[in-house]
């Protein structure tokens, strides 16, 4: 009975390790005004690695809960949405963040200035609760929400353009 246990459990191992091992991702923040708040988070299925411009800040696995957290975050996300180049015109000066994530067979991929897609504030708060402190830097939710969407990097650069040789 004992051999039937074990073997039973070792059997269901390699499937749990596959399961964690679905999702992965990459956070770039670089904070203009001070570059040496600037950090990157990894996670590569099974350790999370957070580092500042000049060390690593922390390295460790990833709790199922945790694990299920950002799953769930992921899962929910809308393509179209986490695809977007996101920019709060209310702020000149603040975070650039770069994020990249697979979680199954989607992938995401999203440029922000001082602002982001809906959920992904829940993950820069777990990964600097990993970290004991803030290592990662967002702006306020509420900033968030005023964050303006663009399709993409080109449609953002030309709102720029308009806006420079806009005339009052």
């Amino acid at each position: 009975m004992k051999t039937l246990i074990t073997s039973l459990l070792l059997l269901t191992l390699p499937a749990a390790a596959e399961e964690q091992r679905d999702i992965e991702f990459n956070i770039g923040v670089a904070v203009l005004v001070m570059p040496d708040l600037s950090a990157r988070a990894q996670f590569d299925g099974e350790t999370l690695v957070v580092s500042s411009a000049k060390k690593e800040i922390h390295r460790g696995k990833l709790s199922k809960t945790d694990i299920a957290e950002i799953r769930k975050i992921l899962g929910s996300a809308k393509k179209e949405e986490w695809s977007a180049y996101y920019f709060n015109i209310g702020i000149l000066d603040g975070s650039v963040i770069r994020f990249t994530a697979k979680h199954g067979d989607k992938e995401l991929d999203f440029e922000g200035w001082n602002g982001a897609p809906p959920g992904f504030h829940a993950i820069i708060a777990l990964v600097n609760r990993k970290c004991g402190r803030e290592v990662l830097h967002m702006p306020e939710e509420k900033t968030l929400l005023q964050a303006k969407r663009f399709r993409d990097k080109a449609e953002f650069e030309e709102y720029v353009r308009n806006l420079a040789t806009k005339k009052d």
